[in-house]
């Protein structure tokens, strides 16, 4: 596997953490502005995977199937039973799910700053990039409203 394709297929694999990340968490709410913010911020996910893999297969790119990472399983894990425990689940998601926006976007940056990649990965990188920016800033802010209320 060339680093590129490393590369593609690591960000597609921490998108698809966040994704089922923000999946279950619809199942973990029952405020249903909160499953409402899930299912898009799972939608983003998933639009910024199919755009990884469009790019992959323009450039005879191989990349397999998505998987969860360890990092994300450990945080899908200790948030699902987190938010089970706690007296206020969806202050309890918030914060893992931050941290999930957290780690993408770090991913992101990584990548859109990788001279190793082709100018055009970088692009689409920087791109999604944007979106992601938006999303973690939202969630760093529901955080500390959250935080600010109690």
């Amino acid at each position: 596997m060339s680093h590129t394709e490393r590369t593609l297929q690591n960000l597609i694999n921490i998108c698809e953490d966040a994704r089922e990340f923000y999946s279950d968490a619809i199942d973990q709410t029952s405020d249903p502005e909160m499953k409402r913010l899930c299912r898009q911020m799972a939608d983003i996910r998933k639009g910024i995977i199919i755009d990884l893999r469009a790019y992959a297969r323009q450039n005879d790119l191989k990349l397999d199937e998505a998987s969860n990472t360890i990092g994300g399983q450990v945080n899908k894990f200790l948030g699902e039973h987190i938010a089970k425990w706690s007296d206020n689940t969806d202050e309890a998601l918030i914060v893992y799910l931050e941290e999930a926006e957290d780690r993408c976007l770090h991913s992101f940056q990584e990548a859109s700053n990788d001279d190793d990649l082709p100018l055009e990965a970088r692009r689409l990188i920087t791109e999604e990039l944007t979106s992601l920016q938006k999303t973690h800033d939202y969630m760093k802010e529901l955080k500390m409203a959250l935080k600010n209320a109690a």
